[in-house]
């Protein structure tokens, strides 16, 4: 059992050099974004923060109980080694966000996000169950048709705390939520797609990043009407408030875009990363940031595109 973990450990490290990190960088930076994203929640929504930050732990626990892998640990370690070790992960997964419980001294809770990782580890989630969500996209563009089946409970989760927002009368919070959208968004461009994909378009760089930036705008807004419709009609004397968090989500959405085949047919260095995460804390480096993965985009794109 502890070599698996060890090889676990080994795969994640490895997972962080190939998206262009040193791991200790990687495991700084994500300390500090999750550091970050429990004193924003305890700011914005003190009352409710405990049960999201359970909620996010059992969503960051669901994927290790798939049944596939279930199958896979029970074949290899035996039903009993294959119970430890899923508890042992999910715990490991619980640790950040109980040491946050600790810190804001929500004992009760804590009890409740251990119980809910023993008793969770124990589940089996069928991964194939042959029933496809349904999204209000074609199969163009791809990323957010397979994006949105991946990240619907995520998409849940944010119209949720939207409704919290809104009972709370907390506008900040449901402008985060927005803003939360449009970063979901993003992260369907995180990876370079086959050459094939970007050879089929009879179009030159230019004409195909417009139309892959329009794209991209136009789903968007799908997946973030709900909260804007609903913040629109509870808080709209602040509209000019909303209009703003939309036009920040959707500036970096198009940075995303534009980031994502800057790299292009290989995935996104440390330079494009540090400039994302720089454009994140500094919104006004977009100034320099979309212009320059713009031209480099176009210089990466020559090779698949008419010019």
């Amino acid at each position: 059992m502890r070599q698996y973990f060890q090889l676990q450990f080994t795969m994640f490290n490895r997972r962080l050099r190939d998206f262009g990190l040193n791991p200790v960088v990687g495991y700084l930076l994500l300390t500090v974004l999750f550091v970050g994203f429990v004193k924003a929640l305890y700011y914005r929504v003190e009352e409710y923060a405990p049960w999201i930050l359970i909620g996010a732990c059992l969503m960051a626990q669901t994927p290790l109980s798939q049944k596939e892998r279930s199958d896979f640990l029970q074949t290899t370690f035996g039903k009993g080694r294959k119970t430890k070790i899923r508890i042992v992960e999910n715990i490991i997964i619980s640790l950040p966000f109980v040491a946050a419980l600790i810190l804001n001294q929500c004992f009760n809770q804590i009890a409740i996000i251990v119980i809910l990782s023993i008793v969770s580890s124990l589940a089996t989630f069928k991964g194939n169950t042959g029933i496809v969500i349904p999204t209000p996209f074609s199969k163009r563009p791809f990323e957010f048709t397979a994006g949105f089946r991946y990240t619907f409970y995520l998409i849940a989760l944010v119209y949720t705390i939207t409704v919290i927002a809104v009972n709370v009368n907390n506008l900040n919070l449901g402008l985060a939520t927005i803003v939360a959208v449009y970063l979901i968004a993003a992260s369907y461009y995180s990876k370079p797609e086959n050459e094939y994909y970007v050879w089929i378009f009879a179009k030159t760089p230019r004409k195909f990043l417009r139309y892959k930036v329009l794209q991209a705008i136009k789903n968007s807004i799908f997946i973030a009407l709900p909260p804007i419709a609903l913040l629109s009609v509870c808080f709209y004397s602040e509209i000019l408030l909303i209009l703003i968090a939309i036009s920040v989500g959707t500036i970096f959405l198009i940075t995303m875009v534009l980031a994502k085949y800057s790299s292009y047919p290989d995935g996104m260095g440390m330079s494009v990363t540090v400039m994302l995460i720089l454009v994140l804390m500094f919104p006004p480096s977009v100034l320099v940031a979309i212009p320059y993965f713009y031209y480099r985009s176009i210089n990466k794109l020559k090779p698949f595109l008419d010019d």
